[in-house]
């Protein structure tokens, strides 16, 4: 159940008015200790981050360039860099590409493929991106689509620099879907 207290968008309501729009992740873009919202447009491509102080909205400001590609979707945000500013890691769901925005608050400073740049088996979905060998990069976490299997990459920067299975390697229903990795 979702509480009484919600988002108070800049129009004053607590709702957004174009539904076509997804929140994709959430994050401190500007690093200011207030965690912003990432949004996606999935018809069109475009992003466009809230910048929130607790739960008020204080201004939305489109990512630019947009992803004319919609096959591309957000996979998760995370310093992929480590240069102190969170990064968008991007998957690609026709052809298992894999790739970075390396960012500056909403601007993107660079693009970089992942290493590997994609993987073969596109049943694999990047479910999560989170240190989670707690070595200070983040990794990349997959589940496979049609058997439930979990995976890890284990990253240091955009380089894999070894995968292996998660405990347990594999979920007993795989209508079940890992949706939030921290």
């Amino acid at each position: 159940m979702i509480g009484a207290s919600g988002v108070l968008t800049l129009s004053g309501t607590s709702t957004e008015t174009d539904t076509d729009w997804k929140i994709v992740a959430a994050g401190d873009f500007n690093r200011d200790g207030q965690t912003e919202l990432l949004w996606w447009r999935e018809a069109s491509g475009a992003l466009r981050v809230w910048h929130m102080s607790a739960l008020e909205q204080w201004d939305s400001i489109d990512v630019t360039p947009a992803v004319t590609d919609t096959q591309w979707e957000v996979a998760g945000v995370a310093d992929v860099n480590r240069d102190g500013w969170l990064d968008i890691v991007w998957r690609h769901y026709g052809s298992g590409g894999l790739a970075a925005w390396f960012m500056r608050d909403v601007d993107v400073v660079q693009t970089v493929r992942l290493a590997p740049p994609s993987v073969a088996d596109t049943e694999w979905r990047l479910v999560g991106v989170a240190d989670i060998n707690r070595d200070g990069h983040p990794d990349l976490v997959w589940q496979h689509r049609a058997n439930g299997r979990l995976a890890v990459w284990y990253m240091n920067g955009s380089t894999m620099v070894q995968a292996g299975p998660l405990n347990p390697a594999a979920v007993s229903d795989p209508d079940w879907w890992v949706v939030g990795v921290r």
